[in-house]
């Protein structure tokens, strides 16, 4: 599995998700999951799997987020060609930089995730609608 594999098969899911639905919207629910520490990784996972799944029945388009790509066995794959933190940060941008992406959710804590906060930064750049969850 390469990087380019894994942006093709999302773009393809995406896309397949965009043509079904009425509206041509897609979202990404973005957050913390390494940031507070690698004994609550599982957990923030989780929280941002439900966020996601949160925010879709609320908005009524699909939303995803890394997790619902990424998983365990997937990073391992890619921990194990040498893939570093910055490999997985340009991937996001890669995704955002796309087009396929027309929302950004930013879950609650967001900005202590140098990820999400990257990510939020390429979402400004390429004028994606952002919403910020708040407390």
């Amino acid at each position: 599995m390469t990087f380019d594999c894994m942006f093709e098969y999302i773009r393809k899911t995406v896309s397949s998700c965009v043509k079904e639905e009425t509206q041509h919207k897609i979202g990404m629910a973005s957050g913390s999951i390494n940031s507070d520490g690698a004994v609550y990784k599982q957990r923030n996972i989780r929280r941002l799997m439900v966020y996601s799944q949160t925010v879709q029945q609320r908005v009524l388009f699909p939303v995803f987020c890394a997790s619902n790509f990424f998983d365990d066995a997937v990073y391992s794959c890619f921990k194990q060609q040498g893939a570093v933190y910055e490999d997985f940060m340009f991937f996001w941008r890669r995704i955002l930089k796309s087009r396929l992406v027309t929302d950004i959710f930013m879950m609650e804590g967001w900005e202590r995730s140098r990820g999400a906060q990257d990510e939020y930064n390429t979402a400004k750049k390429c004028n994606i609608m952002i919403h910020i969850e708040s407390a």
